[in-house]
C-alpha cells in the first residue's frame, strides 16, 4: 500500500505542476493586461474562452519544458536524493523557471513593437546586433524597470515553490518502493510525451491552431512566448507548395512584370529613397484629421508631393521592411530573409536594376556596420557603395550612444556624399533616431513636442532632420532632377483608437516628390504596400527590362491590388475592396470586411471569397517555391 508520506510526495508534485501551469496562464494574460489598447474589446465570455482554451497551450508548454525529467522519473527514488542529482535537478528547474518567465515578461513590452509573440528567430536578430546589445539592454531595464521587478518577484516565487515541493529537504526521509514508483513513473512519462505533443490528432498542436481557437486578433493571448520560441526552433526551411500547376499559378499571380512602353521615353531621374524609422500614418498630420501632427515638415512637403494615403507595411520589423522595400520581398516565412538559410539567394534590388542601366548606387545607414546584416543585404541588392557609422566622417558627439549617428548629421553627411556621385544615381537611406531608447541631441532637447508615447518626440526630431536634409539638398546640382520617395520600415507603438486595429496598425505614409514637376502632386488612394515600391520605380522610369517582385506598380491600373503580411504564423491579406483575409497555410481560410480605421465590420462572403483564397495561396506558392529553387530574379 502507498503510505501517507508517499501520498504527500505526490501531492507536492501535483501542487508544483498546478502552480506552474497557473503561472504560465498568468504570464500569457499579462500581455493583454499591459496592452489592452492593442486588442479589440474583450467580453467576459471571450475572456474565459481565451483563458480556458489557452490552457491547452499552457499544458503543452509545461510538458515541453519538463520532458527532460523523464530519465529522473524512471530511476529509483532513493537515487534522486543523492547530492549530485539534487544539484542537477535544481539547476534544470532554475533554467526552466527562467525560460518560462523571462520571454513572456519581455514580450509584454516587445509585443508593442512587433504585434506578435516572439519566436526563435529573435536569436538570429540579436546575433546581428552584438555591438549595440550591451547599451540597449541596460537602457531597456531602466525604461521598463517595473517589468524587471515583476520578473524578480515571479522568479523568486518560483524558486520558493520548488524548494517547498519537488526539492523539499523533507523528501529525503520518504522511502518509495520501486514496484510502486514504476507504474506511476511510466504514467507520468506518457503524460509528458503526449502533453508535449498537445494533441491526439494526426498533427500535433502548433502555433497556427491558436488562430483557429480564438481568431487571429486574439491568437497572441492564447499562445505564450515560451511555447512560440520552442515550436519555431530550427524552423528555417520552407515547404514546397503544389496547390496549382505552373500554368494555373501564373494566371492567378505572376511575380514577373514588364512595364516598358515604346510610346513613352525613359526617364533619367536620380532616385533617392528615404526610409524613416518607425514612421506611422498616425504621426502625420497630412494623413489625419484631428490627430496631433508630429511631422510639420512632411505636412508642408506633402502639398508638393504625390501622397499615397492607402499605404501599408508588409511587416513590423526593420529586418523585414528593408527587403520588402528594396527587393520587393514580403516576409512570408518565420525567420527574416536576412538571417534565413535563403539569404544567399540571388535577389532583385533597386540598386541592381538601376545599376544595369548606368546608375551609380549607394546605401546609407548610420548604425554600426554589420547591424542586422544591412551592409551585406545592400550589396546583394546591387548597391555598390555602403556608408555606415564606420564611414561617417563627422564629430564623435554625433553618436547617439546606442544605435549610431543621429539623423540630422547623418543626413547632412549623405548630402555631401551624393554631391560626389555621377548622375544619374540612386541612394537609399534608413534613418535610426526614432528607435528605443528615443534619443535626441542634447542641444535640441525641449525643442520638439511630446505626446502619449516617448517615440513621438524623436519622430518630431526625425521630421526636423528631414527638413534640414532637403534644405541642404535643394542647393545641390542633382536636386531638381531627382525622384524622392519617403516611406517607413514599419509602424511604431500605436496610441490612437484609429490605428490599433488590424489592418490599420500597419498603415504607413508614402510620398513621391519631384522638385521640378509641379504636376506630380495630390493624393492617390490606390491600395499599396512596401513591395510595390520597386516595380513602381521600374514602371515610372519606363525601364526596358523585366522585374520580379511580390508587388505591383502603383501606376498599373489593370492589376488586382493586394497587401500581404504574416503575423503569428497566419497569412493575412488586404484587397482593394476592403476585404481582409486570413489563412493558416493549411486549410482554414476566412475573410471579413473592414471600415475606416481598420474596424472589422462583418463576415464577408460572396464569389470574391474563392478568388481571394486562390490569390493568397498563389502568392505563397510563388514565394516558397522560388526561394527554395533560387529563382528570385528569373522568370
Amino acid at each position: 500500500m502507498i503510505q501517507s508520506e508517499q501520498l504527500k510526495l505526490l501531492l507536492k508534485y501535483l501542487v508544483y505542476s498546478l502552480v506552474v501551469l497557473l503561472l504560465i496562464s498568468q504570464l500569457r494574460l499579462m500581455l493583454w493586461f499591459f496592452n489592452t489598447n492593442l486588442f479589440k474589446p474583450i467580453s467576459v465570455s471571450t475572456f474565459f474562452n481565451i483563458f480556458f482554451k489557452g490552457l491547452q497551450f499552457d499544458f503543452s508548454t509545461f510538458c515541453l519544458l519538463h520532458i527532460i525529467f523523464i530519465p529522473f522519473i524512471l530511476i529509483p527514488f532513493n537515487f534522486l536524493n543523492k547530492k549530485i542529482i539534487r544539484g542537477v535537478r535544481y539547476t534544470i528547474l532554475i533554467i526552466i523557471g527562467f525560460l518560462l518567465i523571462a520571454p513572456n515578461i519581455i514580450d509584454v513590452i516587445y509585443y508593442r513593437f512587433t504585434l506578435k509573440r516572439t519566436t526563435f528567430d529573435i536569436f538570429n536578430y540579436l546575433g546581428t546586433m552584438k555591438t549595440e546589445m550591451g547599451r540597449l539592454s541596460l537602457r531597456f531595464l531602466l525604461d521598463f524597470w517595473y517589468m524587471f521587478l515583476i520578473f524578480i518577484a515571479l522568479f523568486s516565487g518560483y524558486v520558493f515553490l520548488i524548494k517547498r515541493t519537488v526539492l523539499s529537504s523533507k523528501n529525503k526521509d520518504i522511502s518509495v518502493k520501486y514496484k510502486y514508483q514504476l507504474p506511476i513513473a511510466l504514467l507520468l512519462s506518457a503524460v509528458l510525451i503526449f502533453g508535449a505533443r498537445g494533441s491526439f490528432n494526426m498533427r500535433p498542436l502548433g502555433i497556427i491552431h491558436a488562430s483557429r481557437i480564438a481568431g487571429p486578433e486574439y491568437a497572441p493571448l492564447v499562445l505564450n512566448s515560451t511555447y512560440t520560441i520552442i515550436k519555431t526552433y530550427g524552423k528555417n526551411d520552407l515547404e514546397k507548395k503544389e496547390w496549382f500547376s505552373e500554368e494555373e499559378l501564373a494566371k492567378i499571380f505572376n511575380p514577373v512584370h514588364y512595364y516598358y512602353s515604346k510610346d513613352k521615353s525613359e526617364k533619367q531621374l536620380n532616385v533617392v529613397i528615404i526610409i524613416s524609422e518607425s514612421l506611422s500614418s498616425e504621426h502625420c498630420g497630412f494623413l489625419n484629421d484631428g490627430l496631433t501632427s508630429y511631422t510639420p515638415f512632411l505636412d508642408s512637403l506633402s502639398k508638393h508631393c504625390l501622397v499615397f494615403n492607402n499605404m501599408y507595411a508588409n511587416c513590423k520589423r526593420s529586418l523585414d521592411g528593408i527587403p520588402a522595400i528594396i527587393s520587393s520581398l514580403p516576409p512570408l516565412m518565420q525567420p527574416p530573409f536576412l538571417t534565413s538559410m535563403y539569404s544567399g539567394n540571388e535577389i532583385e534590388g533597386i540598386g541592381r536594376i538601376l545599376s544595369k542601366i548606368g546608375y551609380e548606387s549607394a546605401f546609407f545607414h548610420g548604425g554600426f556596420n554589420g547591424t542586422m546584416n544591412f551592409d551585406g543585404f545592400a550589396a546583394a541588392a546591387g548597391y555598390s557603395k555602403y556608408f555606415g557609422k564606420t564611414e561617417y566622417s563627422g564629430k564623435n558627439d554625433d553618436f547617439d550612444g546606442k544605435w549610431g549617428i543621429f539623423d540630422e548629421p547623418f543626413l547632412q553627411f549623405m548630402v555631401e556624399k551624393c554631391n560626389t556621385f555621377k548622375q544619374p544615381f540612386t541612394a537609399c537611406v534608413f534613418t535610426l533616431s526614432a528607435h528605443h531608447p528615443y534619443t535626441i541631441p542634447n542641444h535640441l532637447k525641449g525643442k520638439f513636442p511630446k505626446g502619449p508615447k516617448p517615440i513621438l518626440e524623436t519622430i518630431a526630431y526625425a521630421d526636423y532632420a528631414l527638413k534640414k536634409f532637403f534644405e541642404s539638398a535643394s542647393n545641390s546640382s542633382w536636386y531638381n532632377n531627382t525622384l524622392f520617395i519617403i516611406t517607413a520600415d514599419h509602424t511604431s507603438e500605436l496610441y490612437s483608437d484609429c490605428y490599433t486595429s488590424v489592418p490599420a496598425n500597419h498603415s504607413i505614409p508614402m510620398l513621391w516628390f519631384i522638385p521640378n514637376d509641379s504636376s506630380f502632386i495630390g493624393y492617390n488612394s490606390v491600395l499599396c504596400q512596401q513591395t510595390d515600391i520597386l516595380p513602381s520605380i521600374v514602371d515610372y522610369l519606363n525601364i526596358n527590362d523585366t522585374v520580379l517582385s511580390f508587388g505591383n506598380s502603383v501606376f498599373d491600373t489593370t492589376t488586382e491590388r493586394f497587401v500581404i503580411m504574416l503575423n503569428d504564423m497566419i497569412y493575412q491579406m488586404i484587397t482593394d475592396d476592403k476585404v481582409f483575409s486570413s489563412f493558416d497555410g493549411e486549410s482554414k481560410y476566412s475573410q471579413t470586411i473592414f471600415e475606416q480605421c481598420g474596424k472589422i465590420k462583418e463576415l464577408y462572403s460572396n464569389n470574391k471569397k474563392h478568388d481571394n483564397e486562390k490569390l493568397i495561396k498563389a502568392i505563397i506558392q510563388q514565394y516558397n517555391n522560388r526561394l527554395i529553387s533560387n529563382r528570385l530574379t528569373k522568370p
